[in-house]
């Protein structure tokens, strides 16, 4: 503890010593090392030593050996005699080559040059035999954009942090061996003029180094380039470079360049076409990009030119085939051959504090600059990083740009296009504060897990989250938890424009196109906020839905809500909604209109529900808009169709959403592209653009009473049972509840496991508490709570006690469209519709009771058919042994048997004789308790004799 105690002692002393140096104002940097000792002493190593070391002891002695302080040497100028011309590789001599020049990584080291109102970043070539650090003269190559006079300065364009870098890592240019550096990098000073350092980073700084540190607490970077302000890795392999942590850095933009070029500020996209070997892109006004520019592409129909790529010098005469630039096109890079397409979107320099494209980085306690500032494009672009963490990043409430020409995100993953590789990071993000002002929070395009935890993202403009793997054909979903966010639709104005779609509202969570194996998951009390446009005056509330047909893949969405809007009854009524494209395929949109669905047991459009009618009846105003005729906003991302408050609606048929295209953009909490959301707590605001049947929502919590979308996206809670769908599946997962489960274990006379109570006091009233075979799918998911009207078609087990019927007496009812059957000792599984299975032993139908087994009533009980007398039992007696008797003429002879159960309030009927009775008659009557009466009557003239045997009768009572 003690040398600890002593080493941090010293390193204090040693930063004082750095404070106190007259360099204010000044960027500069030295590479200052020195041995320390196990006794604690320090000791000098004269080899490390550089004009401008802290001078607490002989040799930069207040410095542990293994970390590189940035202090005042490295940063570097020299005046040149010579003249550059712009477009045309220079040859520059140095004398002296200053230390940390890097002429053999070909990691992208810059040098700043400056001369006749211009100034640049220049990249310098790797060229074998050029300078290297601390040679007394050598040269390097580059390609400067404008042309310089004699007289022209070169320098550093990091202020010497980039030279201080590699002199601590090195610029090997074999991977893995730039690896266990230390480099802290002095603050800048108390105060906004930056009292001790000021660093301006005129390119790019580069680390390109593996299992090593830059920390910079307290130090603040001047992104004066047009490209990243520091890259980690190199944009060949993420492998390359790993295990690094970056901390501590501020980055701000002291320079508006996005009101002095549309290359910063973002152009719009007018036309794309792809093939040998190259894509160019066609702007609606001039982009003003260079040869060697990053730029980023965004929302064109084709997902093949989104992300970021590097403008192809198309004088370099290196192209195959003729290449032609101009001030509204560029080319780059392309492994596609894609047929040209007017296509809209958008386009601007990838200007960003960070590029990642190293494996493992860590960056801890980043943040943006918060006043005097302008505004990046985006602010960490990751590329390939698969273990990528963001922590304790706070944005400061600093915007980026937006306009109606860019939007910008402050975690990104767009893909690239020209960058040799897929993209597919894992990220991160935790414990971080962005206040997006109108920007984007998260976009991955490439997930391949996306992790936001314990993080704040308010003021969104078009989404909080979004997540797909639209340009990575990876998908491995998002988990986000307890993610904190405040968002409103004043983020995404009608006019004014601070989106590409203005006036489509905005989004929460969108889980876009991904593959099968990707999982979404919200936990915590806070839930994505998005928002739908509203508008109007009147008093008449409708609510707008798009669907939106792919008729190249013959696919549609769901309808998609878009607008609730208050209307007169005679006003026009502008819906916007953003562009859906997929590709280069023909895509069509419906727009119908309904009364808003508002509390529980209102209804959403379905399948078989939109009629068309008057008013608010559910229906389209309008069908086959096209792209041409309707997207005609903002270059074409927003689409807008008039409707007459006034207009009756048309009969639609509403169809199960099975798009699978991409979706940039659309307004909801939570908008899935065939995605199932598992949640804490239940969210509203739902669009499902497609599905399978299975649930949008799965919730623990359904607090919103079973929230649901238009074609089927509904909610299901709780996640724990009832989470069994399963797209194109059969036999769905079962869910199991355990009565008796243990070994000897028995139950006693509870009540069940299900059990559906109603509070103390209320009452009953016919309902169907089970519906077991839902006759109307689509209009129960429809229904906000899933409780809609009961049909005469269902199957169902409930009650059919009047209203207000007491708690104490239960009415069980079962009910069934077509017929109720019993059966024993069979599966039911065979027959053929309407008949149902065969085997049955009971079936009931709307015509009969039928029973294929012989009835019985119990002793004690009775019998009533219609309006008669109850019958308790019907038996056939048997009286044995009738002896024969003599019946005179015209007379009458009772015979008496014994009929054991006879009771004397038995009705006797049928009786059958052992033989023929000729002329007699026979009825027969009980004679009391166990006995019969048999009358015989001879109504013939000659005597007749009774049959000899056994009589059998039918009794009832």
């Amino acid at each position: 503890m003690g040398r600890l105690a002593f080493a941090v002692l010293l390193l204090s002393l040693e930063i004082v010593g750095l404070a106190s140096a007259s360099n204010a104002g000044v960027a500069s940097l030295v590479s200052a090392e020195a041995p320390f000792s196990p006794s604690g002493s320090r000791t000098a190593n004269e080899s490390t030593c550089r004009n401008g070391s802290s001078t607490l002891d002989s040799c930069a002695g207040g410095d542990p050996a293994g970390i590189t302080y940035a202090t005042t040497a490295q940063d570097w100028t020299q005046t040149i005699s010579s003249t550059l011309t712009g477009g045309k590789q220079a040859k520059v001599t140095l004398t002296p080559c200053p230390a940390g020049i890097d002429t053999t990584s070909g990691a992208g080291y810059k040098v700043l040059l400056s001369g006749g109102g211009n100034r640049e970043a220049a990249n310098v070539v790797s060229t074998s035999g050029d300078c290297t650090s601390g040679a007394s003269s050598g040269t390097i190559h580059f390609t400067p954009f404008y042309s310089y006079a004699s007289g022209y300065t070169i320098g550093s364009a990091s202020s010497g942090v980039q030279e201080t870098v590699n002199q601590a890592c090195g610029t090997n240019s074999t991977v893995w061996q730039n690896r266990h550096c230390n480099v802290i990098i002095p603050a800048n000073g108390p105060g906004a003029t930056a009292a001790f350092n000021t660093y301006n980073i005129y390119g790019t700084l580069f680390w390109h180094a593996n299992e090593s540190e830059l920390d910079a607490l307290g130090v603040m970077f001047n992104c004066l380039g047009r490209g990243a302000c520091l890259q980690v890795g190199d944009l060949v392999n993420s492998n390359d470079y790993t295990n690094n942590t970056i901390r501590g850095l501020t980055f701000a933009n002291p320079t508006s360049y996005a009101s002095l070029s549309s290359a910063f500020n973002g152009v719009k996209i007018a036309n794309t076409v792809a093939g040998g070997g190259y894509k160019t892109i066609t702007t609606a006004a001039a982009h003003n990009f260079r040869p060697g520019d990053m730029v980023t592409m965004r929302f064109t129909d084709d997902v093949h030119y989104w992300g970021d790529a590097i403008v192809y010098d198309c004088g370099s005469g290196s192209s195959p085939g003729t290449c032609t630039s101009s001030s509204t096109t560029f080319r780059i890079a392309s492994t596609y051959t894609i047929a040209s397409q007017a296509t809209p979107g958008v386009v601007a320099l990838a200007y960003v504090p960070v590029l990642d494209n190293a494996e493992n980085t860590k960056f801890d306690g980043i943040t943006s600059a918060n006043a005097g500032n302008y505004s990046f494009n985006n602010f960490f672009d990751l590329w390939d990083d698969e273990n990528v963490t963001i922590e304790k990043f706070n944005n400061n409430a600093h915007t980026l740009n937006h306009s109606a020409n860019w939007s910008g995100c402050f975690v990104c993953s767009f893909g690239g296009q020209n960058v040799g590789h897929t993209l597919a990071p894992v990220i991160s993000l935790l414990d971080s504060t962005i206040t997006a002002n109108d920007s984007e929070c998260v976009t991955d395009y490439n997930s391949n897990g996306l992790y936001v935890e314990n993080t704040v993202c308010q003021a969104s403009g078009l989404w909080q989250v979004h997540s797909s793997n639209e340009t990575s054909g990876y998908g491995k979903g998002a988990y986000i938890k307890n993610m904190y966010g405040e968002s409103t639709i004043s983020t995404n104005p009608c006019s004014g424009a601070t989106t590409p779609y203005p006036c489509t509202g905005i989004a929460g969570f969108i889980a876009g196109l991904s593959g099968g194996t990707a999982t979404f998951q919200i936990t915590g009390s806070e839930a994505p906020i998005g928002a739908f446009q509203t508008g109007g005056t009147g008093s008449t509330p409708y609510a707008y839905w798009i669907v939106a047909n792919d008729t190249t893949a013959g696919t549609h969405t769901a309808p998609m809500l878009i607008l609730g809007w208050e209307s007169t009854g005679s006003d026009s009524i502008p819906i916007d909604w953003p562009r859906v494209a997929s590709g280069a395929d023909v895509i069509t949109y419906d727009v119908i209109r309904m009364t808003p669905p508002g509390n529980i047991g209102t209804v959403f459009p379905y399948n078989g529900g939109c009629t068309g009618g008057a008013g608010g009846i559910c229906g389209s105003v309008a069908t086959g808009l096209t792209q041409a005729s309707a997207c005609t906003v903002n270059g074409g991302l927003v689409c807008t169709y008039t409707d007459s408050g006034s207009a009756s609606t048309s009969a639609y048929t509403i169809n199960q959403g099975n798009y699978s295209g991409t979706l940039a953009f659309w307004p909801g909490s939570i908008v899935s592209v065939g995605n199932t959301i598992t949640t804490d707590t239940e969210t509203g605001n739902l669009v499902a653009v497609s599905g399978s049947g299975q649930p949008l929502q799965v919730t623990h919590m359904c607090s919103g009473y079973g929230q649901t979308s238009a074609g089927g996206g509904y909610t299901a809670c709780p996640a724990n049972t009832i989470n069994s769908a399963q797209p194109s599946t059969s036999n769905l997962t079962a869910t199991l509840m355990a009565d008796n489960f243990g070994n000897g274990a028995q139950n006693t006379a509870v009540t069940g496991r299900l059990n559906f109570p109603s509070a103390s006091g209320n009452s009953w009233q016919a309902h169907q508490i089970i519906t077991l075979m839902d006759s109307n799918p689509d209009l129960t998911r429809a229904t906000i709570g899933y409780r809609r009207p009961a049909s005469v078609n269902d199957a169902w087990i409930g009650t059919d006690a009047p209203h207000n019927t007491p708690l104490a007496t239960t009415m069980l009812a079962i009910g069934a469209g077509q017929s109720i059957t019993q059966y024993i000792a069979n599966i039911g599984s065979t027959g053929t519709y309407p008949n149902g299975g065969a085997g049955w032993l009971e079936r009931l139908t709307s015509k009969k009771k039928t029973f294929a087994v012989p009835v019985r009533i119990n002793d004690g009980n009775s019998f009533t058919l219609g309006n008669g007398s109850p019958l308790s039992q019907m038996k056939i007696y048997s009286v044995n042994n009738v002896p024969v008797s003599h019946v005179p003429p015209q007379s009458c002879v009772d015979v008496v048997g014994e009929a054991k159960g006879l009771t004397k309030s038995d009705q006797i009927t049928s009786i059958t004789p052992p033989g023929r009775l000729g002329n007699l008659s026979l009825n027969a009557y009980p004679a009391g308790e166990g006995a019969i009466i048999l009358h015989f009557c001879n109504p013939s003239g000659s005597e007749a004799t009774t049959p000899l045997g056994a009589y059998s009768f039918l009794a009832v009572r």
